[in-house]
């Protein structure tokens, strides 16, 4: 028995690796209807809600577009959220138009906040991180790029954080402690008064790390809507912003929330494979003796 639990561990760890499996979301929003509070967001009082839009998806038919005054969500981190990867995907338009779009949390250490994505005050050519007060923001080494940016953030680690944008690491922190304090993960634009609705937001996940750069976060897919063709507008940025290749792929119906019958169906698979290659490699073991 115990070579047979031996070689059933090693066959599914080589199966898990080969097929990229990764845990199933402990949290998923897509972004598909306005019912927020029903799924745990909310917002401040002095900030609005941000428009539902079709306009623009990821996946699905629809996401979060950050237009008007202060739009922001918020939901609250509970115990299960806590060392985890939190995900966003960020439609960056490349025009610069006194509008931000940032992944933020509440508090981490006493610095109190980590945020990543666009703030134009700080930087309109490249994406920010900032780890700290306000004056803590800095322009990271990944320059902005029309389509959509991958934000990531992982606390999987004890007291360390580590955050990329499109998969490029920007911040590496030790003696990082989340969940003391103000406890909240935002989406949006917290420092505009009239946020152009020139960015927007889609696939919010939560789920086990560690994150390896590269994974896989989902179908990736954009609409016919998402593809924005022609040359980004760059006239009042002065600024050298690459374009991203924005050909549309085939729209797929988003996972519903949260979304873990593809990962279940392929833990199971792999059980099954690697169960029955185990049996088949004890019995010629127990031949060859």
């Amino acid at each position: 028995m115990k070579k047979l639990i031996s070689v059933f561990i090693l066959v599914a760890l080589i199966f898990a690796s080969v097929f990229n499996v990764s845990a199933a979301d402990i949290f998923f929003e897509g972004f598909e209807d306005a019912d927020w509070a029903a799924r745990g967001w909310y917002k401040e009082d002095s900030k609005a809600y941000p428009e539902l839009s079709t306009e623009m998806s990821r996946t699905g038919n629809a996401s979060l577009r950050l237009i008007g005054e202060f739009p922001v969500l918020q939901t609250e981190v509970k115990n299960e959220y806590l060392n985890k990867v939190i995900e966003v995907w960020l439609y960056d338009d490349g025009i610069t138009n006194d509008s931000n779009g940032v992944l933020l949390m509440y508090d981490v250490t006493e610095a109190g906040v980590l945020a990543v994505g666009i703030r134009e005050s700080i930087s309109t050519t490249h994406y920010v991180i900032r780890l700290g007060p306000s004056s803590a923001f800095e322009e990271t080494n990944v320059p902005r790029s029309q389509g959509w940016q991958r934000l990531v953030v992982d606390f999987s680690t004890p007291e360390t954080v580590k955050v990329w944008i499109n998969d490029v690491m920007v911040l590496e922190a030790d003696e990082v402690i989340w969940g003391e304090g103000r406890n909240d993960i935002d989406v949006g634009d917290h420092w505009a008064s009239e946020s152009s609705g020139g960015f927007y937001m889609d696939d919010f996940r939560i789920y086990e790390g560690p994150y390896v750069p590269g994974q896989d976060s989902g179908a990736v897919v954009t609409n016919e809507e998402s593809a924005v063709s022609g040359a980004m507008d760059t006239t009042d940025a002065g600024a050298d912003i690459s374009v991203a290749d924005t050909t549309p792929a085939p729209a797929v119906e988003r996972q519903a929330s949260p979304r873990t019958s593809d990962s279940s169906f392929m833990f199971f698979a792999i059980f099954i494979m690697a169960l029955g290659i185990s049996i088949v490699a004890l019995k010629k073991m127990k031949r060859i003796k």
